[in-house]
C-alpha cells in the first residue's frame, strides 16, 4: 500500500507542476486571443490610463496563469480531503494550499480589473468585431461537442461584439471563485473537512468559469 501511497502524491505532484507550466508557457485556456479584438493603437482617455500597462492581451495571459495556478491548488486541496478517510489529512497542508489558491485567484482578480479599466476605454478593432458576429457559433460547436449552455453564453458576447462585457464577466467569475474559497477558509483553520456542498459548488465554479475562457479562445483560434 506504501506503493500505491507514493504513486498517488507523484502523480500529484507531476499535475500540479504540469499546470503550472502551461499556465505560463502555453496561455491557451482563458479568454486566449480576445485582447486582438482592441486596438490599443487608438487608445483614448486622459486620466492616466496609460499607465495601466502591460496591454490587453497580456493581462488575458498574465491573469489565466493565475486563474491556473489558483484551480490547481483547490484540486490538489481535493486530493487531500478525498484521500483524508484512508490517508488522514494533515490540515496545515491544507490550509497551505487553500491560502495560495487565494492568493493566485487575487492576482487573477487584479490583473481582470486592469483589464477591463483599460478595455473601458479602448476601442475595438472593427474587423475582428466583424469576424466575431459573422462566426459560425453552431459549425464550432458541433463540431467540437461543446457544453451547449456554456458556449452559447460565450457566443451571447462574441456574437454581439460585446468584448468589454466577456471580459467583465471574467472578473465576474473570478470575485464569485473567491467568495467560495473564502467561505472554506474558517473550516479548514479550525482543523475540520469543509461543508461538502461548499467544495461542489466550488469545483463548478471553477470549471464553468475555466469553460468560458478556454470556448473563447477556441473561437478566437478560428478567427485569427
Amino acid at each position: 500500500m506504501a506503493i500505491n501511497k507514493k504513486g498517488v502524491i507523484r502523480i500529484v505532484i507531476i499535475i500540479f507542476f504540469m499546470a503550472l507550466f502551461f499556465s505560463e508557457s502555453f496561455p491557451i485556456a482563458t479568454y486566449n486571443g480576445s485582447g486582438s479584438g482592441y486596438d490599443e493603437g487608438g487608445q483614448s482617455g486622459g486620466s492616466g490610463i496609460k499607465e495601466l500597462t502591460p496591454g490587453i492581451e497580456d493581462l488575458v495571459i498574465t491573469g489565466g496563469g493565475y486563474f491556473l495556478r489558483s484551480k490547481a491548488d483547490f484540486l490538489l486541496c481535493l486530493n487531500k480531503i478525498e484521500l483524508s478517510p484512508l490517508e488522514g489529512i494533515d490540515y496545515t497542508e491544507v490550509q497551505d494550499l487553500l491560502k495560495s489558491a487565494i492568493h493566485n485567484m487575487e492576482k487573477a482578480g487584479e490583473n481582470y480589473g486592469r483589464l477591463k479599466a483599460i478595455a473601458y476605454v479602448t476601442p475595438y478593432r472593427i474587423d475582428v468585431i466583424e469576424k466575431l458576429i459573422a462566426f459560425d457559433y453552431d459549425g464550432l460547436m458541433a463540431e467540437k461537442g461543446l457544453n451547449a449552455v456554456i458556449f452559447k453564453d460565450v457566443q451571447r458576447y462574441l456574437s454581439a461584439g460585446n468584448l468589454r462585457g466577456l471580459h467583465s464577466r471574467a472578473l465576474f467569475d473570478t470575485m464569485n471563485i473567491l467568495t467560495l474559497l473564502y467561505r472554506l477558509k474558517p473550516a479548514v483553520d479550525s482543523g475540520q473537512i469543509p461543508v461538502l456542498e461548499d467544495l461542489w459548488r466550488l469545483n463548478q465554479a471553477y470549471a464553468e468559469a475555466h469553460l468560458l475562457g478556454q470556448y473563447t479562445a477556441e473561437v478566437f483560434d478560428r478567427v485569427k
